[in-house]
């Protein structure tokens, strides 16, 4: 009877290091394999679902820096955008992605930025 490999979890890399990855990759490396042979451990969910999860982090990073920027605790900042703390502590740890547009619109007004969105790759 074959043994299952326990799964094993993965913190996608920043989309950063993913782009220099690819700048420095040798053209030699077409496969999975390859990938593999070269000590690259898979992501789950692909490449696609690595860098979307590296902007949300990214995002998150943004959001902090400006916060700290504009003199605000989280408390404060959830006042003004009409929030609970948690929800601010929520998008600060990596998670904005379940936060509505309109309160990261929000956010982005209070902070004195401005939210860009945008469709990549769209049919």
């Amino acid at each position: 009877m074959a043994t299952r490999r326990k799964p094993t979890t993965h913190t996608p890399p920043d989309l950063a290091q993913l782009e220099a990855i690819a700048r420095r990759a040798p053209r030699a490396w077409h496969t999975v394999a390859d990938l593999r042979e070269a000590g690259f451990a898979p992501v789950r969910g692909g490449v696609g679902e690595a860098a979307a999860a590296s902007r949300l982090r990214r995002l998150a990073q943004q959001l902090t820096t400006a916060r700290k920027k504009a003199g605000l605790s989280q408390a404060q900042l959830a006042r003004r955008i009409g929030t609970t703390p948690a929800v601010v502590a929520r998008m600060e740890k990596e998670d904005p992605g379940h936060v509505s547009l309109e309160t990261l619109q929000r956010v982005a007004r209070v902070l004195g930025g401005e939210l860009l969105v945008s469709l990549v790759n769209g049919r």
